[in-house]
C-alpha cells in the first residue's frame, strides 16, 4: 500500500518546495494528460497516466511502461476530475493511504484553478459518504499562487507571526474552531462570506478543528489558504 496519492497536472511547478519528491516518493502516483512531462522534474514515474492528449504529444505517451486511461476530448468533465475518481477508487481498495498531494494544478486559466476547488469539493463529498468524514483524506496543492488545504476534519500547522492564512467554505459551513492564531474561532461558521479572510500565525502551532453537520449528506470540506507573501496583503 502506498502512503499518499500524488496527483501531478500540466500547469506550473512553480512554488513547489524541493521536499515535496521526497514525501511522494513511495506515493500512488497519476499523471493527468501534459503533467507526465513533471515526473521527469520530479526524477518520479507514474503508477497511471490518464487524458485526453490535448497536452502532451501520442509519441510520449506511447513510451510509458504504465496504465494508460485515455479520455474523449469531448466529455463533461476535466481530466483532473476524472484522475480524482480513479484516485477515491483507489482509496477505498485499499491501494494507498494518507493524502492527496496535488500539484501542476496552479498557475492557468482562473476559471480552471475555480474548477478545480470546486472538483475537489464534491470528490471529497462524495468520498466522506462511502468512508466517513473523519476517515477522508485531505488534499494539499502546492503552486505559484501559494499552497492551499482541504480538510474534513483537522488539521495542524506551524504559522510564523504576522503570516497570513485564510479558511473558506464554499457551501454552508460546519462548526469550525480556530485556536493558535490571531482571530481564533470556537464552533463558528465561514458561510459564503469573507469571515475567514487574512487570519494570521501568532508563532504558534494552529489547529483547525471541524464538526461537520449530524446529516452525512451534508458533509462539506474546509479549505485553508496560504497566499504567497508578495499577494498577502
Amino acid at each position: 500500500m502506498s502512503d499518499n496519492c500524488l496527483i501531478v497536472c500540466s500547469h506550473s511547478l512553480a512554488g513547489v518546495p524541493g521536499h515535496v519528491a521526497e514525501i511522494v516518493q513511495d506515493a500512488f502516483s497519476i499523471a493527468v494528460d501534459g503533467g507526465l512531462k513533471h515526473f521527469r522534474k520530479l526524477k518520479l514515474k507514474p503508477m497511471l497516466w490518464v487524458g485526453d492528449g490535448d497536452s502532451i504529444s501520442r509519441g510520449e505517451v506511447g513510451k510509458l511502461k504504465c496504465k494508460k486511461i485515455r479520455l474523449p476530448k469531448a466529455k463533461d468533465y476535466s481530466d483532473f476530475e476524472y484522475a480524482l475518481h480513479l484516485a477515491g477508487k483507489a482509496f477505498l481498495d485499499g491501494e494507498w493511504e494518507g493524502n492527496v498531494v496535488l500539484v501542476g494544478a496552479q498557475g492557468g486559466r482562473f476559471d480552471h484553478e475555480l474548477g478545480n476547488l470546486l472538483v475537489v469539493q464534491t470528490w471529497m463529498q462524495d468520498l466522506a459518504r462511502a468512508a466517513g468524514p473523519d476517515n477522508c483524506p485531505g488534499l494539499v496543492s502546492y503552486g505559484p499562487r501559494g499552497m492551499w488545504i482541504a480538510t474534513m476534519s483537522q488539521l495542524e500547522f506551524q504559522q510564523p507571526r504576522g503570516q497570513l492564512f485564510s479558511v473558506m467554505c464554499l457551501e454552508q459551513s460546519p462548526k469550525i474552531t480556530i485556536t493558535g492564531a490571531k482571530y481564533q474561532l470556537k464552533r463558528g461558521v465561514l458561510d459564503h462570506a469573507s469571515r475567514g479572510l487574512s487570519n494570521e500565525g501568532v508563532g504558534k502551532t494552529v489547529q483547525i478543528r471541524v464538526e461537520q453537520l449530524p446529516r452525512t449528506d451534508r458533509v462539506t470540506p474546509v479549505f485553508v489558504i496560504f497566499p504567497r507573501e508578495r499577494d498577502a496583503t
